[in-house]
């Protein structure tokens, strides 16, 4: 929640965020699929969130150079300098919420969060 209003006051959410993550992230454009496959998403909710998103300059659609109906999704300077944002609000926020718990608890929690990541 505290995550989502930092966001939104930045002009971004959630998914506009992770959805823009592989774009920045392949340092080239990524076709409509593709980016589906990265945010864990159908092509008709990518092609939405990437519409919303192109509405806002933060993303655009080039023609594929070798494929005449297919068309790539690139990221535009203010998509990119939105995602800094974005990531350094998601940053100080789980900074924020972690300083509730003690040394112990964090220590805890960062070997939860490895051991999740070994086993996925």
């Amino acid at each position: 929640m505290e995550l989502d209003v930092a966001l939104e006051n930045a002009g971004l959410s959630a998914a506009k965020l992770w959805a823009l993550k592989p774009l920045i992230e392949a340092g080239d454009s990524l076709g409509v699929t593709d980016l589906a496959d990265c945010i864990g998403s159908g092509k008709s909710n990518a092609t939405q969130i990437i519409d919303r998103m192109e509405a806002e300059g933060l993303v655009r659609r080039v023609a594929h150079p070798d494929d005449r109906r297919s068309v790539l999704v690139e990221v535009t300077d203010e998509g990119k300098t939105r995602y800094q944002i974005g990531i350094d609000l998601h940053r100080q926020t789980a900074e924020r919420m972690l300083r509730q718990f003690d040394e112990s608890q964090r220590a805890q929690f960062v070997t939860f969060l490895e051991t999740i990541r070994i086993s996925l």
